[in-house]
């Protein structure tokens, strides 16, 4: 065994029969899964706690999406547990987007996508209503300091 080491020909063959042996396939692909199940509930459609929770399923679905557990994407099941971790008012547009994908049926890629898109566009909403309401207020005051400065120049 220790000549397999030396030959990069062998090393995958190692792997597989490491694996195969000691079962860290299996192991390393629970892990995975259970980290994107253990992903904590959105509570709120604050654009911060969204991107937050986007980004933490993001990097799951990445994972997963590289190994063996690519067919936990498809999982109808992981797709469920997933958005009832949403709050009722975007687990609605989400069931919304299902319906409309008939006859397909949408995946954690799916979900991973438009999680993502909604928090990056609730993201720019929030600084540019932010930015808005900063301008009417710098507005707001300038014009209250108009009238004095006729008053004064009276």
């Amino acid at each position: 065994m220790s000549e397999s080491i030396d030959d990069p020909e062998n090393y995958e063959l190692l792997w597989k029969r490491l694996d195969q042996e000691y079962g860290y396939t299996t192991v390393q692909s629970q892990s995975k899964i259970t980290k994107m199940l253990d992903i904590p509930e959105l509570k709120s459609t604050d654009p911060k706690q969204v991107l937050t929770f986007a980004r933490k399923l993001n990097n799951s679905v990445s994972e997963l999406s590289k190994g063996e557990e690519a067919s936990e994407l498809l999982s109808q099941g992981n797709i469920r547990f997933m958005s009832l971790k949403l709050p009722t008012s975007l687990r609605e547009k989400w069931s919304g987007k299902c319906y409309d994908a008939r006859p397909r049926q949408l995946n954690l890629v799916d979900l991973d996508d438009w999680l993502t898109k909604l928090s990056k566009r609730k993201e720019y909403d929030q600084l540019l209503h932010g930015a808005l309401e900063e301008s009417l207020k710098s507005e707001s005051h300038q014009n209250e300091s108009k009238p004095e400065q006729k008053e004064r120049g009276k």
